[in-house]
């Protein structure tokens, strides 16, 4: 075992290309929501629905504690206890069957009664970490092999509730990481079924994602994960705001990035459950082109003065740098977090996280307490939550030009005979606030290869009992939202924001994707029951 060990995690590239670190130095509402609804896939669901205030009122700090530097992780702990409410300890992984067990390279050491108690006597959480890293390499298949199969998945399920009821610990904090881009779907239905379990017996539910400016993605890891159906779903969503590329010399969390994603994510997710990950480390590069080597702080500094490199700061990115002897380092300290802390505040995230303990900056701790305080005296009113049933909806055909189909019970977009549905709501109850999200809700029957694409409708003038193809509305030529891939007894979410601008009656298109999309797609209309009405709902501020 190396004395350091900074990026044991392989967290993020926010340049699409995939981080290679080398390991070698120092690295009950949800509940009856998923019961009703089900699995949300591929659309971006609204989290927002589930929850009194999308607004932080109580914040969290989070610091992960490692095994391959557990003394000076734990006399942070010890030191700066009062400055965090949770202690997440990397300390689980899973094998081939399902079963959730202890890191072999070090795990029991940072779950061990002392630890334990030790955390316990801060009146800290204690949510470990269950990852998929395998004797050092993200492992995607094992996860894959869990989570596509029924049967294995719930198995899983089964032995994390276990572990964390029989361990008494607050939750488990989910790292799975370099997944399958395929998996997307399977892994949002996981957590979400993971959640039910683990929320039903009162614990909490984490997940850990890369961080991105926009869905879904520029490689297989942030593509496997979809920003909004986690955020419904988890109770934080930590994001890996750092390892920005450490293949190449400069800042691991530039500023701008860092802001971007936030912005990004503040649109999927409700912003009381995003939690900003902060590094403590950095890395030293060599000047030959092989990728860095992680850094702590305290290593930084120390080979700084070792060599007699005088530290630069850079006015961009906001992040300490020196050269030395044919190298070039990067870092962070508590003066680039202060920035980063900044972004925390301005996009009013729920919370922060630090990866990770041992060797940090100490000045970090009074940059959290100056800058970062966890309770907000004054939160934002909470917002208003509307949701509506269309007044109309119908599918239309082109190979029946003048048949109405206002009272079928279904929705169709299909390409040949080429059909598509139209959907009038009548918004009410906006006023004066300004509207943060519009989602149009529908249930799927079937499954098909993609779910069609949808535009606002140009005029309100027709109705369910009469229109056709021959007669039927206008719609703009821009789409506004496309569905991909859409399975059978599913809801999906469609983000329709940019159409919707305030109280009076707006109606939509679902028309075929074309060549694109081989089979027809099937929703229930308002005719069908009940329950599986189309919706539209919207959150205002």
């Amino acid at each position: 075992m190396p004395k350091y060990k900074i990026s044991k995690r392989k967290k993020s590239s926010g340049n699409g290309r995939r981080s290679a670190v080398y390991l070698s130095v120092p690295l009950l509402i949800a509940f009856f929501a998923f019961a009703f609804f089900g699995p949300y896939k591929l659309g971006e669901h609204l989290g927002r629905l589930f929850h009194k205030n999308v607004y932080a009122q109580s914040r969290s700090v989070v610091g992960y504690l490692v095994y391959w530097d557990k003394a000076r992780g734990i006399q942070a702990i010890t030191d700066h206890g009062s400055s965090f409410t949770e202690i997440s300890p990397w300390a689980y992984t899973i094998d081939s069957t399902g079963q959730v067990i202890l890191d072999p390279a070090g795990g029991a050491s940072i779950v061990d009664d002392a630890t334990v108690n030790l955390i316990r006597s801060k009146s800290l959480k204690l949510t470990p970490t269950i990852h998929n890293d395998i004797n050092g390499t993200w492992d995607p298949k094992i996860v894959h092999d869990i989570i596509v199969n029924p049967t294995a998945m719930q198995n899983h399920i089964n032995n994390i509730v276990n572990l964390v009821v029989s361990k008494g610990y607050d939750g488990a904090d989910m790292d799975y990481e370099n997944l399958y881009a395929t998996d997307r779907d399977a892994y949002s239905n996981f957590m979400a079924s993971l959640a039910t379990a683990l929320h039903a017996q009162g614990k909490t539910v984490y997940v850990n994602v890369y961080g991105k400016t926009s869905e879904p993605g520029t490689w297989n890891g942030p593509q496997a994960q979809n920003y909004a159906a986690l955020g419904a779903i988890v109770d934080e969503v930590r994001i890996f705001l750092y390892d920005y590329n450490p293949s190449k010399i400069g800042p691991i969390a530039p500023y701008s990035w860092v802001d971007q994603t936030l912005a990004f994510a503040s649109t999927q997710i409700p912003q009381y459950k995003i939690m900003h990950g902060l590094a403590t480390y950095g890395y030293d590069w060599n000047h030959n082109g092989r990728n860095g080597v992680g850094v702590q702080w305290q290593e930084a500094v120390n080979t700084a003065a070792a060599n007699n490199a005088t530290i630069q700061w850079d006015a961009t990115d906001y992040a300490p740098w020196y050269t030395y002897g044919g190298h070039t380092v990067w870092f962070e300290n508590s003066r680039s977090l202060s920035y980063k802390l900044d972004l925390s505040n301005k996009y009013n995230v729920g919370g922060i996280y630090l990866w990770r303990l041992g060797g940090e900056d100490p000045g970090v701790y009074t940059e959290i307490q100056n800058k970062f305080p966890l309770v907000i005296p004054n939160p934002p009113p909470p917002p208003t939550v509307l949701t509506f049933n269309p007044t109309d909806d119908a599918t239309v055909s082109q190979g029946s030009p003048t048949s109405n189909y206002g009272s079928t019970t279904s929705l169709i977009a299909d390409p040949s005979p080429f059909q598509q549905f139209l959907l009038k709501f009548n918004v009410q109850g906006v006023g004066t606030k300004q509207i943060v999200s519009a989602k149009l809700r529908i249930y799927s029957y079937k499954s098909s290869s993609l779910g069609g694409d949808f535009r606002k409708l140009t005029s309100s003038l027709w109705d369910e009992g009469t229109v056709t193809w021959a007669n039927q509305p206008a719609a703009e030529s821009t789409i506004i939202n496309s569905l991909g891939s859409v399975g059978s007894s599913t809801w999906y979410d469609v983000d329709v924001t940019k159409a919707v601008t305030g109280d009076g009656v707006v109606g939509f298109m679902d028309s075929s994707s074309g060549s694109k999309q081989t089979q027809a797609a099937g929703y229930y209309s308002k005719e069908y029951s009940t329950t599986y009405k189309p919706q539209l709902i919207i959150t205002a501020q």
